[in-house]
């Protein structure tokens, strides 16, 4: 016969499985979201990565194209701005010199409002010749095969997988035979013969990426150095933020609203990349000073352009802990960041190895809660520890004098308590060094604490108690089955066992 608390340690495995396993009502989903929100929002003011000074963003809004409209630069006064608008702007981009650029707008049927296609493709087809800059364009989903204007975009750059299922939050790096943009950007980053200074050393090869690897995307929360505050724009008013002391105070500032449940109070304004706006590109071109375009200059040579889009209509945004919705192009800007800081050692997104660690953990923390529990019920407490109730000013004089004895006494006056608070340490830990030292995203820890909260409360109930119950029963039963067959059983010789 199985002890008594081994068949309730086996009673809170079960009811840990099904809620890990099985997620009743999406809990644990959400639980380990929230855990990972909670997480990235807490250590944001921490990463500072030089890596963003690699990378620059343009972005495309209502209000640059009104006034690109105004200044006759574009034929487009409201989206979508037509293909040779596009082109126009590409070219002054590239006449800069970037390393590359990637194009955040999804080319996939040629308009019949708009003929200007094929004068895209010359413009770019011309500064390519003329400037060695690489040209990546968001392409299609993994399976789909690409229409005609795409197959004309490849003949000036590289279409790549710009959409997934299947991977919620996390970044895919490789999915099939094909990999995605932000690493094809890494490769031109770190791979080639002139990577940049930013680059971790542990290099992410592709021989080291396989089909399915994702990353969990980090973000950063400190405002980049702006570009040009003359022509800062007016919806991003952001104050700069630098110093160890302005770190740990929006760590501090994190958690006590998170603590309060007013997580929308952390919600950072300033995105983490610098952002210049497609009508601050043209008017320094054609209106700056020398200064002005000498600093352009600086800006955009050499570095790793994201083109793309910020319009309400679009729905193009992605959701992040650290600043809620942003537009989709600097989920891209900021998986690249990752990988360059980071390298080899990138925030891994949990996969099997996670889920069946989880599984095991949680085995080993409830039989270890069972056990411990039955163990320190059998110690009787002491006696100044059982009149707590009756003359509790004594318990803390005594508590004041005698604390590692006040600890072990109240260990074994409330068992269940002391198990939760030290498993709920235990969690924290682990969930700590497999984010530290193996580089896994935030695990859900959440989830366990609640599930040592929820075996604590059900000790010695009813439903426990019936487990049991019924557990001894089959026990007798097996028992009973297999002890009659060992008995009538008759060896070889003829003669029974009996």
């Amino acid at each position: 016969m199985l002890p008594k608390f081994l068949i309730r340690g086996i009673f809170y495995v079960l009811v840990g499985w099904y809620a890990l396993w099985i997620n009743p009502f999406g809990i644990y989903d959400k639980s380990d979201l929230a855990t990972q929100d909670a997480v990235y929002r807490l250590i944001a003011p921490f990463y500072d990565s030089a890596a963003r000074d690699n990378i620059l963003v343009i972005l495309l809004t209502e209000d640059a194209i009104r006034d690109l409209y105004d200044w006759q630069v574009i034929a487009a006064n409201e989206w979508p701005i037509r293909y040779a608008d596009h082109g126009y702007l590409l070219g002054r981009i590239m006449a800069f010199k970037p390393r590359a650029v990637f194009v955040d707008v999804y080319f996939r049927q040629e308009r019949s409002t708009d003929d200007s296609f094929r004068r895209m493709q010359a413009v770019l087809e011309r500064f390519s010749k003329h400037y060695p800059v690489s040209l990546y364009f968001a392409g299609n989903f993994p399976g789909m095969s690409n229409s005609p204007i795409q197959k004309r975009l490849m003949e000036v750059g590289t279409l790549t997988i710009n959409g997934w299922d299947g991977f919620g939050r996390a970044y895919p790096l490789k999915i099939g035979d094909a990999f995605t943009s932000a690493y094809l950007l890494y490769r031109e980053a770190c791979l080639g013969s002139e990577p940049y200074y930013s680059c971790h050393k542990k290099r992410l090869h592709e021989v080291s990426v396989k089909s399915g690897h994702a990353l969990s995307i980090y973000w950063g929360s400190r405002e980049p150095r702006p570009l040009f505050p003359e022509y800062r724009h007016r919806q991003t008013p952001c104050i700069g933020s630098e110093g160890v002391g302005w770190t740990l105070w929006g760590m501090a500032r994190n958690l006590w609203h998170g603590l309060l449940g007013n997580m929308a109070e952390t919600r950072e304004r300033c995105v983490y990349h610098q952002t210049l706006f497609a009508n601050e590109l043209i008017g320094i071109l054609k209106q700056g000073s020398p200064q002005q375009k000498t600093r352009l200059k600086k800006v955009i040579q050499d570095r790793i352009v994201f083109y793309g889009v910020a319009l309400d209509g679009l729905h193009d945004v992605v959701s992040t802990p650290v600043h809620g919705q942003l537009p989709g192009i600097y989920l891209h800007a900021m998986a690249l960041d990752n990988l360059i800081s980071l390298g080899g050692n990138y925030i891994h997104a949990s996969d099997d190895f996670i889920e069946y660690l989880s599984m095991g953990l949680w085995a080993g923390l409830a039989l270890t809660f069972a056990w411990s529990v039955c163990r320190l019920e059998q110690r009787a407490p002491e006696t100044y520890a059982k009149s707590a109730k009756t003359n509790p000013c004594a318990v803390s004089f005594e508590m004041l004098r005698h604390p590692v004895r006040w600890l072990r006494e109240s260990s074994r006056s409330h068992p269940k308590t002391t198990l939760f608070l030290l498993g709920s340490l235990v969690v924290v830990l682990i969930c700590g060094m497999l984010f530290v030292v193996l580089h896994y995203e935030p695990v859900n820890s959440v989830a366990f604490i609640g599930l040592l909260g929820t075996i604590a409360l059900v000790r010695d109930s009813r439903l426990e108690t019936a487990f049991v119950e019924r557990f001894q029963c089959l026990q007798k039963w097996v028992r009973k089955v297999f002890g009659f067959r060992r008995r009538v059983d008759v060896r070889d010789d003829g003669e029974s066992e009996l």
